[in-house]
């Protein structure tokens, strides 16, 4: 019978990597929920080849003109706050598929989780501000969470092969992003078209801008501390250009296994989607006799400094985290909307980290609430900045 699967955020770029998936493994999987933002052109083009029982679409005005459009043939369509969608998914998903961005869709993900055998993650903002959250309820019902994201897949996979060793330390690799070899002082006016340039991955915009600020590696360690119980102190990141080795797991016998393959989103999502079953790729493997070289190397001071962000949020707790990302979320879109420029993206970052006062965070309704009063926060910041600007 084939599993059950439900894509949050079907129409972006991952979630088309997991309908390509889907597409090709046909018989083995059925859509049986998609959604999306906005973007309800494709979502209809999704709805017409995979027939699902129900969709999610954020954005209210965007349902109801899939709704006008579908007509007759319309699958049940929900917003966020509808809570016939939990209803009407039933008792059971086989796997569900979180390939949205931000925490905008944190409720309705974690109803849906608890309904879930198994739980793909791409969301890094979800994990960074409520990893715990999932990892208490995972726990409690007994749901698989696998990473999405090259780093965290990578050590996923390789503590899956461990034999029970016990971990020393965790080492992330991190590309550099479009301005690995430009001093941060160099990097005041950069337009957004460069900071999306990345060499080597082809990703969102929100995913892109956090490697092109070297903010996702901050994100990794706090995500990777959530979802394998490992303290911050024990997680390190170092340059790896090539983005062939995704991680490396050092062992306390002294032994350490890197887990290598060619960049690219698809691999995990082979990876993860048959899991605990083991899957084939089709893509192409590492070719070893042509390969020049890898290069590892330590972080620069910007880049420690960044990377160190995270721990610090780690340190300050789970509202600290929460507030981060919030403040990451809005400084790239100010960004990107030229309302400030990139290095202020990592300043105030650190400022809303540096002025958070630790609260009691226990629900996601709690999560909810810092993230808006970070956004404020962040908000207030870029209005004064423009206003001293503009006199």
């Amino acid at each position: 019978m084939p599993e059950k699967v439900v894509i949050l955020g079907s129409t972006g770029s991952l979630g088309k990597k997991i309908i390509a998936f889907i597409r090709e493994n046909r018989g083995a999987y059925r859509c049986v929920g998609l959604s999306c933002g906005k973007d309800i052109e494709s979502l209809e083009a999704q709805i017409e080849e995979f027939g699902p029982d129900f969709v999610l679409v954020w954005d209210s005005s965007a349902a109801e003109r899939l709704r006008s459009r579908l007509g007759s043939k319309t699958p049940a369509i929900h917003s966020p706050e509808d809570d016939r969608l939990f209803e009407e998914t039933g008792s059971d998903i086989d796997i569900l598929a979180v390939a949205t961005s931000g925490i905008q869709s944190l409720s309705p993900t974690i109803a849906l989780f608890k309904k879930s055998r198994k739980a793909l993650f791409a969301n890094k903002e979800m994990i960074a501000s409520a990893g715990w959250l999932f990892r208490e309820i995972a726990e409690k019902d007994k749901i698989a969470m696998i990473p999405l994201d090259s780093e965290n897949s990578a050590i996923f996979r390789i503590l899956e092969c461990s034999c029970g060793l016990r971990v020393n330390r965790l080492v992330l690799t991190c590309s550099g992003g479009p301005f690995r070899e430009i001093p941060p002082e160099l990097l005041k006016d950069v337009p957004s078209s460069q900071a999306l340039n990345h060499p080597v991955w082809r990703m969102g915009r929100k995913v892109s801008m956090d490697s092109a600020t070297l903010l996702n590696k901050a994100f990794e360690i706090i995500e990777a501390s959530a979802l394998f119980d490992i303290p911050p102190e024990k997680i390190e990141v170092v340059y790896h250009p090539e983005s062939v080795i995704h991680a490396i797991v050092e062992f306390e016998d002294n032994m350490a296994l890197a887990a290598l393959n060619p960049p690219g989103v698809a691999i995990p999502v082979e990876w993860g989607m048959p899991y605990p079953r083991a899957g084939r790729s089709r893509r192409p493997f590492l070719d070893f006799n042509s390969l020049a070289g890898l290069t590892l190397r330590g972080m620069d001071q910007y880049g420690k400094d960044v990377a160190n962000l995270g721990r610090i949020a780690l340190g300050k707790g789970r509202s600290a985290c929460a507030a981060f990302n919030a403040a990451d979320e809005v400084c790239v879109e100010a960004f990107l909307d030229g309302k400030i420029p990139f290095l202020r993206i990592v300043e105030i970052c650190s400022e809303i980290l540096d002025e958070h006062i630790p609260v009691d965070v226990v629900s996601a309704e709690d999560v909810v609430n810092v993230d808006l009063l970070a956004r404020e926060a962040v908000e207030l910041k870029i209005g004064r900045m423009r206003s001293l600007s503009e006199k």
